[in-house]
């Protein structure tokens, strides 16, 4: 599935604690961290890979951020 076209392994990029607030997203909304954040894919490649729209992805992105926000370790910590 599209869910699973994440081949990187970012756990060297990242802390533990941000990788399991990663992994509490849904599906959807942590593909779209992985490839417009991580990846560098614009927000229209990711929808069409998605099939959606880039607004789309954009309003998926965002409630990920959202979520992730109070979660994720600050720079430097």
């Amino acid at each position: 599935t599209a869910y699973e076209i994440s081949t990187r392994d970012w756990s060297s990029d990242v802390c533990s604690s941000d990788l399991r607030a990663l992994a509490s997203l849904e599906p959807h909304e942590r593909l779209c961290v992985e490839q417009v954040l991580l990846a560098g894919q614009s927000l229209r490649q990711v929808g069409r890979l998605e099939g959606v729209s880039a607004m789309t992805i954009q309003r998926r992105l965002r409630r990920a951020l959202d979520h992730l926000r109070p979660q994720l370790t600050p720079l430097g910590a």
